[in-house]
């Protein structure tokens, strides 16, 4: 960015990187994650990390209507700038959380599936 005399620089975001494996849901503040992740195992709900263009078709119609069905009730498009649509979803290069049962019936749901995009790590060894 080419900084002229008369501009500010503001910062708006920043990146985040957790380490998932070794990722620990300590104390009183944790108590509510570590709660709904035994009612999860209990129940037998998996969840994981997958490429949505490669889920069966009756899966990705469910995501489809599930994103008309958020935008029905916000009256708003789906913000693609934070958090990307279905057609961002859709490429393979992007990971969709997915949830299951057992029984291996995939789930789609409005609150829980949050998409991120695979990326090559950078010079300094840290992908996002």
């Amino acid at each position: 960015m080419t900084r002229e005399p008369d501009w500010q620089q503001v910062q708006v975001a920043e990146d985040t990187l957790v380490d998932l494996e070794n990722l620990e849901f300590r104390g009183t503040a944790g108590q509510d994650v570590r709660s709904a992740l035994i009612k999860a195992r209990k129940d037998g709900i998996e969840s994981r990390l997958v490429r949505l263009v490669d889920q069966p078709p009756a899966i990705r119609e469910q995501v489809r209507v599930l994103s008309q069905e958020w935008i029905g009730d916000k009256g708003l498009p789906e913000m693609g700038f934070t958090l990307g649509g279905v057609a961002e979803a859709m490429d393979p290069a992007t990971r969709w959380g997915s949830r299951s049962t057992r029984r291996e019936r995939s789930r789609a749901s409005r609150r829980g599936c949050r998409c991120t995009r695979a990326r090559a790590p950078s010079a300094g060894g840290r992908s996002t």
